[in-house]
């Protein structure tokens, strides 16, 4: 657009085919667009919620962020004394931990076989080459996508330079892989049998104190039964000397 000078735009304004106004330009308004309206889809009916139906109490509305689906009320009318009396702790306890050891070998015992029989695991390492063979069939549909995308056709040089490079960085990927395999499962099988050792010794170590507070009560009472006895004895003989 050429510039022209306000002396040539007075000149051609007093010409009687252009006019006085000639370069005004009109003036517009900007119209705001109406907003669109919100319509009710066919067949529903329309659904106006409440405070109340969202449940939104004082402005705030629940998060339902750390609740489970339970039964409040399962267990309400729960009360210790309802137990029954116990006239003998001593098989009380024994029945308990009998109990118990069943329902650890019952429960536990094929899961902790499982673990064991893990220890050895070479999952990791044995999906390495699968992995790594996805991911050069991915690398490479990506490669000719894109190349059809464009229209571009490679040479014979070229295509025999791009197979020897997708051959190496495959045989990169699957060593890389199998050292981080070899690494990871190594990691993996030694935590595991920590933790087994850990659970066994916890094991044993419940198991000896229990059985060592079994002991020692028994002697206690067999200490206190020899006192009894002897004091016993000592009150019959010196009643008879006392007549």
């Amino acid at each position: 657009m050429t510039r022209m000078s306000p002396q040539l735009m007075r000149e051609m304004e007093g010409d009687i085919r252009f006019g006085k106004g000639f370069f005004e330009l009109p003036e517009t308004k900007m119209q705001t667009p109406a907003p669109m309206p919100v319509t009710q889809p066919v067949g529903e009916p329309e659904q106006v919620q409440t405070a109340q139906d969202r449940g939104v109490v004082g402005g705030n509305a629940p998060s339902n962020i750390g609740t489970l689906d339970f039964d409040a009320d399962a267990n309400r009318g729960y009360s210790a004394r309802n137990l029954p009396q116990v006239s003998d702790p001593d098989q009380a306890f024994a029945n308990v931990a009998r109990d118990q050891q069943e329902f650890l070998i019952r429960e536990f015992r094929p899961f902790e076989q499982a673990l064991i029989e893990s220890i050895d695991d070479t999952s990791l390492v044995d999906a390495v080459p699968q992995d790594v063979e996805e991911q050069a069939r991915i690398a490479r549909e990506i490669d000719e996508r894109n190349r059809s995308r464009y229209g571009y056709t490679r040479t014979a040089t070229e295509q025999q330079e791009v197979a020897r490079e997708a051959q190496r960085t495959q045989a990169i990927g699957l060593a890389g892989g199998l050292n981080n395999a070899r690494l990871a499962q190594r990691e993996r099988n030694q935590n595991l049998l920590a933790q087994l050792v850990n659970i066994g010794q916890g094991l044993n170590r419940g198991s000896l104190g229990q059985m060592g507070s079994a002991a020692e009560m028994a002697i206690n009472r067999r200490n206190a039964f020899t006192q009894a006895k002897a004091q016993a004895k000592a009150q019959r003989w010196g009643f008879l000397g006392s007549l």
